[in-house]
């Protein structure tokens, strides 16, 4: 289970992954974000994909946002924010530089480049 989901290992599941127990349906069932809480972050002034990511957490599970970018465009979009299709994708953000696995599990500083 991803650590930063809201419900504990030991606590059950919802039956169904587009529905919250108390009938909420979810946006981004990796991090478990309901349409209610896009929708009072896009309230309380969340006006892009990033600005909803920091106020709820969407796009930040396992699925980094393959499921979840489309719903929350659609979001945005009835709440007349602007269209989906002027949703920018997430940043990616690849290492500085390739290291080696092995350098990192032995602990160890990666030789300086010129």
């Amino acid at each position: 289970m991803n650590p930063s989901a809201r419900h504990s290992e030991t606590e059950p599941r919802p039956a169904c992954s587009c529905a919250a127990p108390d009938g909420a349906v979810w946006v981004c069932r990796c991090q478990e974000v309901s349409r209610a809480e896009v929708q009072a972050a896009i309230a309380a002034g969340a006006r892009t994909l990033e600005d909803l990511k920091r106020a709820t957490g969407v796009t930040m599970g396992l699925c980094q946002g393959r499921t979840c970018t489309r719903l929350v465009a659609a979001e945005l979009a009835t709440a007349g924010v602007c269209e989906p299709a002027q949703v920018l994708p997430r940043h990616a953000r690849p290492p500085v530089r390739p290291l080696p696995l092995g350098m990192l599990a032995a602990g160890r500083e990666p030789p300086e480049t010129p």
